[in-house]
């Protein structure tokens, strides 16, 4: 890169290079856009979206409901690890199915909503009961938010 001692001489190398003659033909110019080019655009996302779409789901191009280990359905339960084992051996509720190496033992989500049921029956509605809806707006300035929820329970 040169330099020169005048400010008003401009230094090769620097400057706004996309205006410069040099960048400019180095480019043909641009095809014309036409029904067929944007046919084969479209055609060419619609595959990239697939193929995207096939990896993120992958193995099957569908959700699948996840899994729980002993440890997350004792916390859902409120109970502790060794109190879910208990139960398991007791055989009263779905004992899940160990990994294959035998080490863990993992429950479907319809076996961890019948233990959700069974240790949380207190806290359910009550059958034949309808259930509300709440909503609460919080307008700006001065709403008391934490008074609102707190006085829930206790009406």
């Amino acid at each position: 890169m040169s330099t020169s001692s005048d400010p008003r001489t401009p230094v090769v190398g620097t400057g706004n290079q996309v205006a410069n003659n040099a960048y400019s033909q180095a480019f043909a110019p641009r095809s014309a856009i036409n029904m067929q080019r944007i046919q084969a655009l479209a055609t060419r996302a619609a595959s990239m979206v697939e193929q995207i779409r096939g990896r993120l789901l992958a193995p099957e191009s569908r959700k699948i409901a996840p899994t729980y280990s002993t440890a997350q359905l004792a916390v859902l339960c409120g109970v502790d690890k060794a109190h879910v084992n208990y139960r398991v051996t007791k055989g009263d509720l779905p004992s899940g199915k160990l990994t294959p190496s035998g080490g863990k033992r993992e429950f479907t989500l319809a076996e961890a909503r019948v233990w959700a049921q069974a240790y949380r029956q207190d806290k359910m509605r009550p059958n034949g009961q309808r259930a509300i809806c709440m909503a609460i707006a919080n307008f700006k300035g001065g709403s008391p938010r934490r008074r609102v929820p707190w006085c829930w329970p206790r009406a």
